[in-house]
């Protein structure tokens, strides 16, 4: 299935699950909604099969509460490389008996290991033909490696595995909160809102058709949003290193071939001196003249850039895209307690940006007071006023 019809099915699975917790009146926690959103989206993407969180809830909430963790201990993970290795090598019942989270990623590792043995048993009885143009999308992570130019120690069984866990992690929970943020700066920033709203009519008058990506990406305010909400999060807060294999020549300086060498890309995106105000929530900066706009876009870099730029990144934006249309044309939202220096600012560096221990919205599967505020539920009319709680802001979503 091809990458754009496959989002608008998944997109199409999420407004399903909204009406059937109003229907319900279940209380929402938005994130992971979102979350099982992208989750199965790059799972059908990537190995042509999805795990299902869009339909069970409480798989969606250990995949969050697992990505959580793993994000708290990567700083030391990152110190201590070889304790991955350790844990992969462990019994399983072991690991899943004193760390629950960390299991489920092994158990992640596992399966993508069993996909990767089973597709290269399969290439050995029954090899897939070679893609006629390199425009046609290989059908699985698995066939666009095996089917490339690297050499075949980089096809063994151990690189497919790494590659599919590596696609399940970074395809799922950085565009997940993307979309969350965006909605967050959209709710605070009223007038972005009113002017995105006649952007969105005229492309989808009919609430039922979701335009295609090749239209969404002609809305000027929409792509300024969307772009504003992915320098001003700066979500990804760890350094990324690389080495040369050759000496390199900086100014005054050389730098020894394998050196590692590696920068923040926040640090760029927040630059003053390239972003004025970088804390302030401006689409318009996207949209003042040719001149400025090119000279920002030299410093865009929530993807990276050059060959080691994130290669997901046309799959993301349309995810972003099409969520937002969608999400803002079927239904009303309103933000309910949510501060931003409590459930928004980045606080904490684990690989990505974190929020304050305390913020509710993170912490709300555990809060009680939220969940009995969260049931006064108040009819109007046909519609029904539901509060949704996600990953750092509860709302209050009217149904239209």
């Amino acid at each position: 299935m091809e990458a754009e019809s496959l989002i608008k099915e998944e997109v199409e699975k999420l407004c399903h699950q909204i009406q059937n917790c109003h229907i319900r009146n279940e209380v929402i926690e938005l994130h992971v909604r979102f979350l099982a959103f992208t989750t199965d989206t790059i799972s059908s993407f990537a190995f042509a099969e999805t795990l299902g969180l869009q339909d069970d809830y409480n798989q969606a909430e250990d995949w969050a509460e697992t990505l959580r963790k793993i994000g708290k201990v990567t700083p030391l993970l990152r110190q201590f490389p070889s304790a991955i290795s350790i844990a992969l090598k462990m019994p399983f019942r072991i690991v899943e008996f004193v760390v629950p989270a960390l299991s489920r990623m092994l158990k992640l590792h596992h399966k993508t290991q069993s996909l990767a043995f089973e597709f290269l048993k399969n290439e050995k009885i029954n090899p897939s033909p070679m893609m006629e143009k390199r425009s046609t999308r290989p059908p699985t992570i698995f066939h666009a490696i095996y089917q490339s130019s690297l050499g075949p120690e980089e096809k063994a069984l151990d690189r497919l595995s790494q590659e599919g866990v590596l696609m399940f992690a970074a395809g799922s929970e950085g565009t997940s909160r993307i979309i969350m943020l965006a909605t967050y700066y959209l709710l605070t920033n009223p007038t972005a809102l009113i002017r995105l709203r006649p952007e969105i009519m005229d492309v989808m008058p009919d609430p039922r058709i979701i335009p295609s990506m090749d239209v969404l990406r002609d809305l000027p305010w929409l792509h300024a949003i969307v772009k504003e909400t992915l320098r001003n999060s700066a979500i990804f807060t760890s350094r990324f290193p690389l080495y040369s294999p050759y000496d390199l020549q900086f100014q005054e300086w050389t730098i020894p071939s394998k050196t590692p060498i590696s920068m923040t890309t926040r640090s760029v995106l927040k630059d003053s001196s390239i972003f004025p105000s970088p804390d302030t929530f401006d689409p318009e900066r996207w949209l003042q003249g040719s001149l400025v706009h090119h000279d920002l876009d030299r410093y865009y870099v929530p993807f990276g850039k050059g060959t080691r730029m994130c290669p997901g990144m046309d799959l993301a934006y349309t995810e972003i895209h099409m969520a937002l249309v969608v999400l803002f044309r079927r239904f009303e939202f309103e933000l309910f307690d949510t501060v931003k220096e409590r459930d928004i600012d980045v606080v904490r560096d684990c690989f990505m940006g974190e929020a304050t221990p305390n913020s509710l919205g993170r912490e709300f599967w555990a809060m009680g007071f939220i969940l009995e505020r969260a049931l006064r539920i108040s009819y109007k009319e046909d519609n029904l006023n539901l509060i949704l709680t996600f990953d750092y802001c509860v709302l209050r979503v009217e149904l239209c």
